[in-house]
């Protein structure tokens, strides 16, 4: 009886076989891209209408209503929010990098994913202090989700009883650098360190506003351009995000969109 053949790699395998194992792939991942865009749509339609319909209702009939409707109205209106937000983060999830990575500033990506928490970060007092960070080989699109949902996380688990302080900062050992990103928050306990990046993993239930996607995501991605992602903290003391990313060469820049086909100090007081 013949062994059954079971498929490894491309290793070993006569070309026609690997070349339709690898259509196969890039098959199935079109067709996954496909599915999450539509239902990213066919899912945000009625939770617009629903959205529409309960501000309807709040304009045109609110003063006639007690405040157990009102309250039952805003819980509509916080869930259809959520729902979207969890929409938006499977849709990021799934999401594929860009086809040709490039020559990516991650300080311009850390700057810009500061810009939708600056205002907060300011009213609550906070700074964010941005050190050495490196250009990377990379698609700039994602690698400023992993730099906002961290951001997100110090924002949402900032301690209560001090000013919010974040530092990013990065490290060079020869063509890999480790970035690292700390806050002074409420931390975790340090046998936490890997549940946090599951999917839909929160520590702390719906106390905390948050989808649970945000830690997976940014792994996903990291992961994607060849690199880690872990975390260490302690409760009470703050969180530190560590992970690595091939800097930027012309050489390897070559080598790797082949394979694919196959800075000063600044402090920000915000």
């Amino acid at each position: 009886m013949a062994t059954p053949h079971v498929f490894k790699s491309g290793a070993g395998l006569a070309k026609p076989e690997w070349e339709n194992n690898r259509q196969e792939l890039q098959r199935v991942r079109r067709e996954l891209e496909e599915v999450t865009a539509v239902a990213s749509h066919d899912l945000r339609e009625p939770l617009r209408m629903i959205n529409l319909y309960t501000q309807y209702l709040l304009r045109e009939y609110g003063g006639a209503f007690n405040n157990q409707a009102h309250e039952v109205a805003r819980r509509i209106q916080d869930n259809v929010a959520r729902m979207e937000r969890l929409i938006q983060g499977v849709t990021e999830y799934s999401a594929p990098a860009d086809k040709r990575f490039r020559a990516t500033s991650l300080r311009k990506a850390a700057v810009r994913a500061l810009e939708p928490f600056g205002a907060r970060i300011e009213s609550m007092g906070g700074t964010v202090e941005i050190g050495r960070l490196p250009l990377v080989l990379g698609d700039e699109r994602q690698l400023q989700i992993v730099f906002r949902n961290l951001f997100s996380n110090s924002v949402k688990y900032a301690h209560t009883g001090r000013r919010l302080r974040i530092r990013i900062w990065g490290r060079r050992d020869g063509s890999i650098w480790t970035i690292y990103f700390s806050d002074n928050g409420i931390g975790f306990k340090p046998e936490f360190s890997q549940r946090i990046f599951g999917l839909f993993r929160r520590l702390h239930g719906r106390e905390v506003p948050g989808t649970g996607l945000g830690l997976a995501t940014s792994r996903q991605i990291i992961e994607r351009h060849g690199g880690e992602i872990r975390a260490e903290g302690q409760p009470e003391k703050g969180a530190t995000f560590i992970f690595t990313l091939k800097g930027f060469s012309r050489h390897a820049g070559r080598l790797a969109n082949i394979a694919r086909r196959g800075q000063s100090r600044r402090r920000f007081f915000v």
